[in-house]
């Protein structure tokens, strides 16, 4: 089991660094109560993390990210 620091960004969790899971593989997601004045941007990890998802996963992401912006 590993443990990564991370945010939610309002739709989704976020990691701060980079993780190397399977997919379907189970997680645990604890809401701790301090919260982050700014996440913390590491551009080379999200694009290793969004260079892992297939396209049509990137592309539903994408979509839903668009969906949730507009109310």
């Amino acid at each position: 089991m590993i443990s990564v620091k991370g945010y939610f960004d309002g739709a989704v969790c976020v990691p701060l660094e980079e993780i190397h899971a399977e997919a379907n593989q189970q997680v645990i997601i604890t809401i701790l109560d301090e919260e982050i004045t700014r996440p913390i941007q590491d551009p080379s990890v999200a694009m290793k993390i969004f260079a892992t998802l297939s396209h049509e996963e990137a592309e539903m992401i994408r979509n839903e990210h668009f969906r949730t912006k507009e109310f």
